[in-house]
């Protein structure tokens, strides 16, 4: 964010140059840049030699102060996206500051309608998290857009896409972004892919795969991967006339 900080900074710094340039030019005295030249003063005969050229000189400082300035306005825009989904983390886990989950709902939609991939990742974990987000439709679209690149956005629009939230259920479609996610080592879409593995969910059904997929998931610390193999290697379950778990056979 530094880099682009400074970026901008020199961008500005662009554009007060060439407004200061085309100022400066279009306020010059003709006669007395040739007087001065005349008197041997280089300078102002570099400034004759522009003051001749007028028109093209003021059309490139203007070409290049509209550049400047556009730039700098991206980068800005960026800048500030990327800043409200990064204190958007601070309200959502109270570092620093109270924990509010609303108010890190508001920073990550604004990061989010920015198109900030990181902001629109943040507001569907945290809908997640707390429950089916206000306006499902609208979040899967946004994570739509982020999934593109975005591991933590394709796992939550494939869990949205699993379990038709927000449109309708498409297992094929959730597990083609579990698969991309997991090829990022994201660990609950490792989970999910091991889940629809072993199901034969949006895909064919393959119990080593899944395993691979949970072994992959629990390597990186996801509980459900761990309970889950453990269920893969103790598949049959004794259960007295009460229906009550009494032990689990393993092979």
């Amino acid at each position: 964010m530094w880099l682009t900080f400074s970026i901008m900074v020199a961008l500005l710094g662009l554009s007060g140059f060439f407004a200061a340039s085309e100022t400066a030019l279009t306020g010059a005295s003709r006669a007395s840049m040739l007087r001065l030249s005349k008197q041997g003063n280089s300078q102002a005969g570099v400034v004759s030699g522009l003051i001749a050229m007028r028109q093209r000189m003021i059309g490139a400082l203007l070409l290049g102060n509209n550049i400047a300035n556009i730039g700098a306005s991206a980068l800005a825009t960026g800048i500030f996206t990327a800043w409200f989904g990064e204190v958007g983390v601070l309200y959502a886990t109270g570092t620093g500051v109270a924990k509010d989950d609303e108010q890190a709902r508001k920073l990550f939609e604004r990061a989010a309608q920015g198109g900030n991939p990181r902001g629109v990742s943040n507001l569907a974990a945290l809908s997640s998290s707390g429950g089916t987000p206000s306006d499902p439709v609208k979040a899967r679209e946004m994570l739509a857009k982020a999934a593109e690149t975005n591991a933590e956005a394709q796992y939550q629009l494939g869990l949205m896409l699993a379990n038709g939230t927000g449109g309708t259920q498409d297992d094929a479609g959730a597990r083609s972004l579990f698969e991309k996610a997991a090829a990022q080592n994201h660990p609950g879409a490792l989970e999910e892919m091991g889940e629809f593995a072993e199901e034969g969910r949006g895909g064919p059904k393959d119990k080593s795969a899944a395993k691979a997929y949970y072994e992959r998931a629990a390597a990186l610390g996801d509980e459900n991967a761990k309970k889950a193999l453990k269920r893969m290697e103790c598949p049959y379950a004794i259960k007295d006339k009460r229906g009550n778990l009494v032990t689990n056979l393993c092979f």
